[in-house]
């Protein structure tokens, strides 16, 4: 070989094994709060991919900075310790929190919410990429959603250019800069998008678990669990605009109280009135889209779309008595949902009335398809125990055409008060919302197919609906 023969080829055999009993690790810490230690903000990233700098070494170290950053404000006396604490969580990806849970099965009613960090130093020109936060899955709706829109747009428009800056006094190129001393200048690609699992906050999120979790994840990433995945792709700017934004999120939850309540409860009625705008506009606009012979069902959808969106903002404002239970928050939580219920009428009175203007007809009720029917007479639950649960859920064969993320919604909408046709048209109105394109299109057989599998597995039982 040194002659300089070749081309060779080389044969390698590699023997491996797991560690018997197999075991589960993760790295833990705190910053301790001075009142409320049963909602707990829990930060996580994965730590087991020990060669990849993006994916996921800078989450690690940028959930590390943060502890640091934040400790030693605290102990400079610079910001007050928070009401809550903080719990840092290394972790093997999608796999030591299942495993926590299962063994600590009261620990997530003591967690408020979760912020993940996977792949948040990318250089995002290579690739185009763009820093994406998860908005929360419909069956989980919660003001986290909003908290970390709000923070992420700040630090969003605050670097990026915009003409109308030019020949003012505002700062140029950015109007809030932030760039880290060896980093770049580069503009932050970042928008909040409908849920999406492949990282650690997908482990808070199952309704056995219950935990609002987000996660700030860059794609595309042609970097990904290949050698290239190196320090020279991380760039410590985007790093430090990624911190900032989990800090800020972690220490607004950690200190929000009574008199932050109102506040908090008036801007997410005000944001979810904007999301409810929206969903009615794609039912509309499903209605005018449809073909004549369409258009009874697609009215249906739009019904179903506007009626669950009113839900799940309803959802979302009732999350902010927890953090208020007794003062004003709480009060005008209750004024706000009364005025939601009021909306949702006026909306469908609306719908109605748009249905009309478009088809020259009054809208008539469409007949449930067979599958419908079926779905409505049953009534599906989760077993109980969390481990036996997991184990069953796992022999689950997926539904082909039916989006893992809209199966993930199936399951979690399933939850032995609903009826199998509740859960469709939960789900269903989900994926209308985002978008074909997102989640592709829930259809009735392949809900009742995943809720029967799900039973055949031993994960659900299933009763007859009153």
């Amino acid at each position: 070989m040194q002659a300089g023969g070749g081309p060779f080829r080389v044969k390698v055999d590699i023997e491996s094994e797991y560690a018997a009993p197999p075991e589960q690790a993760m790295v833990e810490a705190w910053i301790r709060g001075t009142e409320i230690h049963d909602q707990q903000i829990v930060l996580t990233a994965h730590i087991q991919e020990t060669t990849s700098a993006n994916d996921d070494g800078s989450g690690c170290v940028s959930m590390l900075e943060i502890g640091r950053a934040l400790s030693r404000l605290i102990k400079d006396g610079r910001i007050p310790r928070p009401r809550r604490d903080i719990r840092f969580w290394w972790v093997n990806e999608l796999s030591s929190q299942p495993r926590y849970f299962r063994e600590n099965p009261q620990e997530p009613a003591r967690m408020l919410v979760d912020l993940n960090q996977d792949m948040v130093g990318a250089r995002q020109s290579w690739g185009g990429r763009v820093q994406y936060a998860s908005r929360l899955p419909w069956s989980l709706p919660h003001a986290l959603d909003d908290v970390m829109e709000s923070v992420l747009t700040l630090v969003r428009d605050g670097n990026t250019a915009y003409l109308t800056t030019r020949g003012t006094k505002l700062p140029v190129p950015y109007t809030r800069e932030i760039v880290a001393v060896k980093g770049s200048r580069e503009p932050f690609h970042a928008a909040m998008v409908p849920y999406y699992d492949s990282t650690d906050h997908h482990a808070f999120t199952p309704a056995h678990v219950g935990v609002p979790g987000t996660s700030l994840t860059n794609w595309p990433d042609e970097f990904i669990h290949a050698t290239s995945d190196d320090l020279e792709n991380v760039d410590a700017t985007q790093l430090e605009r990624n911190a900032i934004v989990v800090a800020g999120v972690a220490l607004y939850f950690a200190g929000v109280g009574d008199e932050g309540a109102p506040a908090l409860a008036a801007y997410v009625a005000s944001r979810g009135a904007s999301r409810i705008a929206a969903d009615v506009a794609t039912a509309v606009a499903g209605i005018a889209q449809a073909a004549p012979g369409g258009r009874e069902a697609a009215y249906a959808a739009a019904r179903n779309l506007v009626s669950q969106s009113y839900r799940k903002e309803a959802g979302a404002l009732a999350s902010v008595r927890r953090l208020s239970p007794s003062a004003r928050g709480a009060a005008y939580v209750s004024e706000a949902l009364d005025r939601l219920d009021a909306g949702r009428r006026r909306e469908l009175e609306a719908l109605a009335a748009a249905y009309r203007a478009i088809t020259g007809r009054a809208p008539a009720e469409a007949a449930p398809s067979a599958d419908e029917q079926a779905l409505a007479e049953k009534v599906y639950a989760p077993v109980a125990d969390l481990g036996a649960w997991q184990d069953a859920m796992e022999k689950i064969k997926p539904v082909e055409g039916l989006h893992s993320m809209m199966r993930f919604e199936v399951y979690n909408f399933a939850d032995g008060k609903r009826t199998g046709l509740e859960v469709y048209q939960s789900v269903a109105a989900e994926a209308l919302s985002a978008g074909a394109w997102y989640y592709g299109e829930v259809r009735p057989p392949d809900v009742r197919e995943a809720l029967e599998r799900a039973v055949q597995a031993g994960a659900y039982t299933v009763r007859e609906a009153r």
